[in-house]
């Protein structure tokens, strides 16, 4: 596998445990695509089986809470047996003993399902006993669809109400009429001693919708009212341009998309570091993979 240059390691700043305290240790994973080619006999179960050593290491490593990017499931409509041992998964390494160090300062109802008392932060529901937190947004296969009488559902609502992650970054953009609607990002804040942090989500939308929504100017991302004390995280499964050769006169093509591509950067545009965390299952087989791969 690639590896960065003594160079490049140089540029990045050291790890530093000098003060656990206030040190908020994360497990960053994204697109798992559990489901992927699951009938076959020899790759079948590599997807759930690299899902299950991720969440090992996230323990191993005591780390707070585990981010997911999106993609967790490969379909929309995940099978029995994929939503079954997904589920027990994050039911055996999510559900502990482990005591919590991350104190939630937003509301716990923030998102929470219509109708029902229990939070939307399973870790705030006196009923059950996290001990590894799990925030996800959903990825483009995984993307809220139906409109039944709870609207647009995804296989992580399930994994949400069940009380195993906790789902954010979904919108409503039913109305693209309304100037008032649009995508609405309301931050979790989170703190861990002195650390303070705001952890932004946005699920997938599809690239003409948020085209729209960004050409439109509505997207609208809430901030604490002291925002220069906050760390800030923003969790994004999108392509960084429309797709298709009729638009590339409109948006500047990147290679830095949603593709599996990994890739630490820091943008003239966006002076803070950003990462393009790769697929943890290999789905296709593509140039995005023999890129140099980066640390954060």
């Amino acid at each position: 596998m690639p590896t960065t240059t003594q160079d490049e390691n140089a540029a990045l700043p050291p790890i530093s445990d000098e003060l656990p305290e206030d040190t908020i240790k994360i497990m960053l994973a994204t697109d798992n695509h559990i489901g992927y080619n699951e009938r076959d006999p020899i790759r079948g179960q590599d997807a759930i089986n690299t899902f299950k050593e991720i969440l090992e290491l996230a323990r191993k490593h005591d780390v707070d809470f585990i981010l997911l990017a999106g993609d967790l499931f490969h379909e929309n409509r995940p099978s029995r047996d994929c939503l079954y041992r997904t589920m027990a998964l994050l039911r055996e390494y999510s559900l502990c003993d482990k005591p919590i160090q991350i104190e939630l300062l937003s509301s716990p109802d923030e998102g929470k399902a219509d109708g029902f008392s229990f939070p939307a932060i399973n870790y705030e529901d006196s009923n059950l006993n996290v001990g590894i937190p799990v925030f996800s947004i959903h990825g483009n296969h995984d993307d809220p669809q139906g409109a039944g009488p709870d609207g647009a559902l995804c296989a992580l609502d399930v994994l949400s109400v069940a009380g195993l992650i906790n789902y954010i970054g979904k919108s409503d953009l039913s109305a693209s009429d309304d100037p008032n609607a649009g995508i609405q990002i309301r931050p979790v804040l989170l703190r861990k001693g002195a650390t303070q942090l705001a952890l932004y989500g946005v699920g997938n939308v599809k690239d003409q919708r948020m085209h729209f929504e960004l050409r439109s100017n509505r997207v609208k991302m809430f901030m604490p009212k002291d925002k220069d004390d906050w760390f800030n995280i923003l969790l994004v499964h999108q392509n960084r341009c429309v797709d298709g050769a009729r638009d590339r006169g409109e948006l500047e093509r990147s290679a830095y998309q949603h593709k599996r591509v990994n890739k630490c950067s820091q943008r003239d545009w966006f002076p803070n570091m950003s990462t393009g965390t790769p697929s943890s299952v290999l789905t296709t087989s593509a140039k995005w993979y023999q890129l140099p791969v980066d640390r954060l």
